[in-house]
């Protein structure tokens, strides 16, 4: 047995797969099974949860105990189909306004409301405790720290607030270094950076993490794999995704992970088996994710894959009213990821309905909302599901330099310098992930998806009018000069008439002949040579260019 801090630090040091004995506080007992009731939920031992939650409200007595006694039977609703509906999350909220920053416990008692209604999928109720909150300020040195910034990122990502949440991930990279909690950060990283729309990042850090094989005998461990799998998903790879979610070992009945998780996981399970044409393993998901249709946390989910099911047989009525009802339940409860992946399935719905016209209006009235948040995957699939029909998405609305901070707009002047993430950081004493998440702002200002987009519509800086240091021929400057407006592989092939593997080669002959490392300084290149000194800003601040 060990006192309740001292638990908290073994919950993260140790990574137990059996619940940790709790010494009870006789000065403050709630306390004490508080954590005893999160420790059980820590190795999905939900009965043993519910048990510790309820001894916490006998105990309780002052607005404190009743705040950690909320939020232990909170943790046992989320994982406890009949006990969802005895938490009263509105109490939580207000007795949790009382805040006291400073004050370990109170700190507590606020982040283990706010993981039991995250956990519950109770995004709205996360999120309001979220706000102007700072849990970890009275945990600073202790491990448990980790959790607490963790917990606050994945509340702002899985609401659909993925530069808020970036902006905070610094923080967890420095607590998550400092005790030694490394898969965690990367895990949380994959959720942002997969949302975020970074997929060569989002890919790489996925494959670290499968390659560090964590044991999934814990919250930490399951998650780590849940994490990537949602991580992977936002990437359109929902095969990757789904094999993520088994490797979350929870045992065939999935009755160790969280209501919500297990719904999300069926829901991937039987997209990907549509997705590999196999009908019949869809509908064996199905027929597990059933008792799950009608509970609040899971409807949603469960909805989404009744409605791709639909959508796979040709039902394309019964497809859009599923996902209806995933998507109302989804914003009704603050889940912005969710809502995002039930209206991208609702317009692909429509559009076997023959209801294009709509499905257009409510995907390009998602894209602006999302764009304004940074939750940038929902613009690329809305993207690939309109094209589908014929139609496109307008681009990213942008103010330009106008909306962007002094420091933002130092960094733009940078990368049209020349200047890549790492040598931008070191200049600016800033760390890498700082300087991406200005630079995706940047992007964002000038409504484009790339560097090679910014140098497109502002031109770059530097000794403009000057030659490469080799010569092209036609076809390959003709190949270059599509590089540098934007243009991807398949795009150039399709202007010029030739195959893809032949720009494939065009493109690799130019980097050698003009010394260039990558296709951003081929395009920089290209730009600094196509017009006299001065002209290049003029010229790309007219827009010049292609689908960047």
């Amino acid at each position: 047995m060990a006192a309740p801090e001292d638990v908290l630090a073994r919950l993260l040091r140790e990574r137990s797969a059996q619940p940790l004995g709790v010494d009870v506080d006789e000065a403050r007992p709630s306390w004490s099974h508080a954590v005893t009731a999160l420790s059980a939920f820590w190795v999905g031992d939900f009965a043993g949860c519910l048990a510790a939650a309820e001894r916490a409200e006998q105990a309780a007595g002052d607005d404190l105990d009743q705040v950690l006694a909320i939020g232990a039977l909170g943790l046992a609703g989320a994982g406890v189909l009949e006990v969802t509906s005895r938490v009263d999350w509105s109490r939580a909220q207000r007795l949790a306004q009382q805040r006291a920053d400073d004050d370990r416990r109170w700190s507590f008692a606020r982040y283990l409301v706010a993981e039991a209604a995250l956990d519950g999928a109770r995004l709205d109720v996360a999120a309001s405790l979220l706000d102007g909150a700072d849990w970890a300020s009275a945990w600073v040195g202790h491990p448990f720290e980790v959790m607490m910034r963790a917990t606050a990122i994945r509340i702002a990502a899985f609401v659909g607030r993925i530069d808020e949440a970036l902006a905070e991930f610094e923080g967890l990279a420095t607590a998550a270094e400092r005790h030694d909690a490394l898969p965690l950060m990367h895990a949380v990283r994959v959720l942002l950076t997969g949302n975020a729309d970074r997929a060569a990042e989002t890919q790489q850090q996925i494959d670290a993490l499968v390659g560090a094989a964590i044991a999934p005998v814990d919250y930490v461990g399951r998650g780590v794999y849940l994490l990537a799998s949602f991580g992977a998903v936002s990437l359109g790879d929902v095969g990757q995704s789904a094999a993520l979610f088994l490797r979350a070992g929870a045992g065939a009945d999935l009755d160790r992970l969280t209501i919500i998780d297990r719904a999300i996981g069926l829901e991937l399970l039987a997209h990907a088996a549509i997705a590999a044409g196999d009908l019949d393993a869809a509908h064996a998901w199905r027929e597990q994710a059933m008792p799950l249709v009608e509970h609040p946390i899971s409807g949603p989910a469960c909805h989404r894959l009744l409605s791709r099911i639909a959508l796979a047989e040709g039902d394309a009525p019964a497809a859009v009213e599923h996902a209806e009802r995933a998507v109302e339940a989804a914003r009704r409860e603050g889940r912005g990821i969710e809502a995002a992946e039930g209206t991208i399935l609702l317009a692909r719905a429509r559009i076997a309905s023959d209801e294009v016209a709509e499905a257009s209006r409510t995907l390009r009235q998602g894209v602006a909302e999302s764009d304004q948040t940074g939750h940038l995957a929902m613009r690329r699939s809305a993207g690939r599901v309109l094209r589908s029909a014929g139609r496109r998405l307008p681009p990213p609305s942008s103010g330009g330099w106008s909306v962007l901070s002094p420091r933002e707009r130092e960094i733009a002047e940078l990368v049209l310098s020349g200047l890549e993430h790492t040598a931008i950081a070191r200049r600016l004493v800033l760390s890498p992930q700082t300087v991406r998440v200005h630079v995706s702002r940047v992007l964002c200002a000038f409504g484009v998806s790339s560097r090679i987009g910014l140098l497109a519509t502002l031109g770059p800086r530097g000794d403009t009018g000057r030659q490469p240091p080799g010569v092209l021929t036609p076809r390959q400057r003709a190949v270059v000069e599509l590089v540098a407006q934007g243009y991807d592989n398949a795009a150039i092939a399709a202007s010029l008439g030739v195959s893809v593997k032949a720009v494939e080669k065009h493109v690799g002959e130019a980097l050698r002949r003009w010394q260039a490392a990558s296709r951003f300084d081929l395009a920089r290149l290209w730009w600094l040579s196509a017009f006299p000194q001065g002209a290049a800003q003029a010229g790309g601040a007219e827009g010049v260019g292609g689908p960047a």
